[in-house]
């Protein structure tokens, strides 16, 4: 998927959500003068039957425990409070927008503006 900003600005997405492979999780960000990994977790090299092994995760929670746990103690922090993070309903109405553009698309192969409809006050 190829997104287009209103200033302009590129952003190629690629997901493969059924690869049977492993839970192989990457971004690189291209600027002009430079670019930007997301690290591979540190895994130790195997070198077995004539090839060099780099084992992957299984999956989310082999790669990102850390994040899972703290997602949850903020959101169990925030209800102790009586306060309510995260998305909002208006990401998710935001979400679904884009995800219904992101389908047309796909089906038509063309580009489809993501136009954002005035809104109740229920998501402000």
């Amino acid at each position: 998927m190829i997104l287009t900003t209103v200033s302009g600005v590129r952003i190629d997405v690629e997901s493969f959500v059924n690869c049977r492979y492993g839970y192989d999780v990457r971004c690189e960000v291209v600027c002009e003068e430079c670019c930007l990994n997301l690290p591979e977790p540190a895994n130790a090299m195997i070198r077995t039957n004539d090839s060099r092994v780099y084992p992957i995760c299984h999956d989310w929670s082999e790669r990102f425990p850390e994040a899972y746990d703290t997602e949850f103690a903020e959101w169990i922090n925030a209800t102790k409070e009586g306060r309510v993070d995260g998305p909002t309903a208006f990401d998710g109405l935001l979400g679904q927008i884009t995800a219904t553009a992101a389908s047309k698309a796909r089906d038509t192969q063309t580009i489809v503006n993501i136009e954002i409809p005035p809104t109740s006050d229920f998501y402000k």
